[in-house]
């Protein structure tokens, strides 16, 4: 066995080829490194616990990033991360199996999904029964924004007034809850959807984009 043979072998402990031993060897190192941070931190993942190294991150103060440890299966856009009572929504990720790094935005509104209608019986005041119907809400952890992405002047600039972009985790089921026009409240105020984007799901992971303007009454009703 020659020199270069015999340097494969020892080498070549992690895999059958050079490439393979490196990518383990470096997935190994990565996830010691993880391990052994002093900034390691328990967080919850879509209410499930796991581990996180977790930093500011550097444009937002209110913003974070979030290490996960090597392979991780929670390293997916579109996740709900908890740390220190608050929640942050996955909207970036470097896509890296070995080190997976993940832009959180933070949740600073809860959007009333309506999940349950039911009707109810009423009696009125002089004894006659009429129906009125009850909804159940979920609430949903969401970013609103008062921002926008131009293309003409491809920037981030300040949205109309009225107007507002909501982001949330992408469930099928939400979309059964939710449709153009649908009014809600918002920051004391009634907004109504105009816009529903699914550009970032993929699959079935990823954000829903929301476009909503506030709700203007009608001066003529009575």
């Amino acid at each position: 066995m020659d020199y270069f043979e015999r340097y494969k072998k020892v080498n070549t402990s992690y895999g059958i080829t050079l490439s393979q031993h490196v990518i383990e060897a470096s997935r190994q190192s990565a996830a010691r490194s993880f391990y052994s941070s002093p900034t390691l931190t328990g967080v919850k993942v879509n209410g499930e616990s796991a581990k996180s190294v977790v930093s500011v991150y550097q444009k937002d103060f209110f913003d974070r990033t979030f290490l996960l440890p090597p392979d991780s299966e929670y390293a997916k856009i579109g996740n709900y991360i908890e740390h220190r009572n608050y929640t942050y929504l996955i909207m970036k990720s470097n896509d890296n199996d070995i080190y997976p790094n993940l832009y959180g935005k933070l949740c600073n509104e809860d959007f009333k999904l309506p999940t349950e209608k039911k009707k109810i019986k009423v009696k009125g005041h002089n004894g006659a029964f009429t129906y009125r119907y009850e909804y159940e809400y979920e609430n949903i952890p969401i970013v609103v924004d008062v921002k926008g992405y131009s293309i003409s002047d491809n920037a981030i600039l300040p949205l109309t007034e009225g107007r507002v972009i909501i982001y949330m985790r992408y469930e099928p089921r939400y979309l059964n809850h939710v449709a153009l026009n649908y009014e809600f409240e918002l920051f004391n105020d009634t907004y109504k959807i105009t816009d529903i984007q699914l550009d970032k799901v993929v699959g079935d992971e990823g954000y829903i984009a929301l476009s909503a303007q506030k709700a203007v009454e009608n001066e003529y009703e009575h």
